[in-house]
C-alpha cells in the first residue's frame, strides 16, 4: 500500500514542478522566445516558454503555502502579458481554499491527470532477458531523440515536431536519459528527471519494431535503480489515467497516488 500524505504530495508536485522548469529553460535555449520566462510565486513554479510549449502552466499551487487570491492575481499577470490561456495543476491534496478560489474566478477543468509513486529501492524482478538498458552519453544525443521519436511517431522517419519536443527531454539541467537495446539496435528509450530525492520518469517510447518485448519494463526497472543510485527514495510517473501506460507503469510495481486536474481560464 502506498500512503500519500500532504508532505508527499507535497515532493511530487515540486519535482513534476521543476522537471518543468528545467525543460522550458532548456527549450528556450533551442527556441529563444522574447517572452519565455519562469518564475516562483506562492511556492509554486510559473512556467511560459513559448506559443506551444507543453509546460505551459503553473505547478504547485497551494502545496508549499496556502492559496492566496494575491498568489493567483500574479500567476494570472504572469500569463496575461503574454497573452496566454491560464493553466493551474489542482493536487486533491493542495490548500482546500484553492477549489474555491479557482471557481469564483471563472477556471474550468482541462484534463485529468493520474500521478504514481514507488518508494526506493524497488523490490527486485526479472529483467526481460534480451533487453539490455544503457545511460545515454552527451554524444549519442541526436541517436537518443531520434530513437524515441520514432517509437513516439511510429515510423523511421520521425516527425521534426516530435523531435523539437523532445529536445529539452535530453538537455534539460536535471535529466538523466537511457536506452533500451535488443541486439545491436537501440528499440526504446527514456528520460528520467531528479528534483529533492524524487525521480520523475517520462519521454520513454518503443520504436514500432521491438513492441510487447518487454523494453519498457526494463526501462522502468533501470532507471528506478538508477535513482536509487543517486540519492531518490521516490520515483513518480504521470499518465492519461486509464491508459495502456498507466497499466504498464502499474505492472512495474508503481500505484496511483492520486489523479489531479489542470484548471484553465482562457484568455478574455
Amino acid at each position: 500500500m502506498f500512503f500519500v500524505d500532504v508532505l508527499t504530495a507535497a515532493r511530487l508536485e515540486m519535482a513534476q514542478a521543476w522537471r518543468a522548469t528545467h525543460y522550458a529553460r532548456a527549450r528556450l535555449e533551442q527556441q529563444p522566445d522574447p517572452q519565455g520566462d519562469t518564475l516562483t510565486i506562492g511556492g509554486a513554479q510559473v512556467i511560459y516558454a513559448g506559443a506551444t510549449a507543453p509546460v505551459n502552466r503553473a505547478i504547485g499551487v497551494g502545496m508549499a503555502e496556502p492559496a492566496s487570491i494575491p498568489a493567483l492575481e500574479a500567476i494570472e499577470e504572469f500569463y496575461a502579458v503574454r497573452r496566454a490561456p491560464v493553466r493551474i495543476d489542482l493536487c486533491p491534496l493542495a490548500d482546500a481554499a484553492l477549489v474555491k478560489l479557482l471557481a469564483g474566478r471563472g477556471y474550468a477543468l482541462e484534463r485529468f491527470s493520474t500521478i504514481l509513486a514507488a518508494r526506493l529501492p524497488a523490490a527486485e524482478s526479472a529483467a526481460p532477458p534480451e533487453v539490455r538498458v544503457t545511460q545515454a552519453t552527451p554524444a549519442e544525443a541526436q541517436r537518443w531523440l531520434t530513437v524515441v521519436a520514432q517509437g513516439f511517431d511510429e515510423q523511421d522517419q520521425p516527425q521534426e515536431a516530435t523531435l523539437q519536443v523532445l529536445y529539452p527531454n535530453f538537455f534539460a539541467a536535471n535529466a538523466h536519459t537511457f536506452f533500451a537495446w535488443i541486439g545491436d539496435e537501440p528499440a526504446g528509450g527514456g528520460g528520467m528527471y531528479l528534483h529533492g530525492g524524487v525521480a520523475e520518469l517520462g519521454g520513454a517510447s518503443t520504436r514500432l519494431a521491438y513492441r510487447k518485448r518487454g523494453v519498457q519494463a526494463a526501462l522502468l526497472q533501470q532507471r528506478m535503480a538508477a535513482a536509487y543510485s543517486l540519492g531518490c527514495d521516490l520515483a513518480m510517473v504521470m499518465t492519461t489515467p486509464g491508459t495502456v501506460s498507466q497499466r504498464n507503469v502499474q505492472r512495474a510495481g508503481f500505484a496511483v497516488a492520486y489523479t489531479k486536474v489542470t484548471m484553465a481560464r482562457q484568455i478574455t
